[in-house]
């Protein structure tokens, strides 16, 4: 896909994007600085993130394994809220507690 209107004048390798969504994702701030960090985030890094992503261009390995990661992304999406719910009834019917863990 190629951008139509004005392509963007900076593009960052893949090499460079996914290493910083991980280091976004892993990171985990004092609890004072949470509610900051993901506002941060989510309205300032994650947009920027996309938008350089979508403004790069990967090489022809990293687009085939982009492309693969893509096509099974939303079949490793859709079984987690099934697994999850049978997993938490399974745990209360043999007395385990899964009120504390989320469905990540």
């Amino acid at each position: 896909m190629e951008w139509t209107a004005a392509p963007p004048k900076i593009a960052l390798p893949p090499v460079v994007l996914v290493p910083a969504l991980c280091a976004i994702l892993a990171s985990y701030p004092p609890a004072q600085y949470q509610a900051a960090f993901d506002l941060a985030a989510t309205l300032l890094v994650f947009p920027a993130l996309v938008f350089l992503g979508a403004a790069s261009r990967p090489g022809k390995h990293a687009a085939r394994l982009f492309a693969w990661l893509g096509g099974i992304c939303y079949a490793v999406y859709v079984p987690q809220a099934p697994v999850f719910s049978y997993s938490r009834a399974l745990a209360l019917a043999i007395g385990g507690d899964f009120d504390h863990v989320s469905l990540f």
